[in-house]
């Protein structure tokens, strides 16, 4: 998984992929779940995922980015919030991986 760290790195991924997971995380706020489900190697090649760090803010307001953790899913660039603290985020986020 590539953290992205920059607006540009993140404008040519938009435009390159037709379907992207974002994993919005802040580093004081522990969620090894979703960590690991990301982090799983047997997925399906057609997902891209990406981590960012909260405290790029810039990456934030481009992804119109106001809570975290968040996983933030663009689908030929219609885009899907899915809340960490979501019951059903194991369950989620697997479809998703293996779409």
């Amino acid at each position: 998984m590539t953290e992205i760290i920059n607006t540009k790195i993140l404008n040519k991924e938009l435009l390159k992929h037709k379907l992207i997971l974002f994993y919005i995380y802040d580093a004081s706020i522990n969620y090894i779940n979703i960590d690991n489900l990301i982090n799983k190697e047997n997925f399906n090649q057609n997902v891209k995922v990406f981590k960012i760090n909260s405290i790029y803010k810039d990456l934030l307001n481009i992804l119109d980015i106001t809570t975290f953790p968040i996983i933030k899913l663009y689908k030929n660039k219609n885009n899907l919030e899915i809340f960490c603290n979501n019951k059903n985020i194991d369950l989620i986020i697997n479809k998703i991986l293996n779409y």
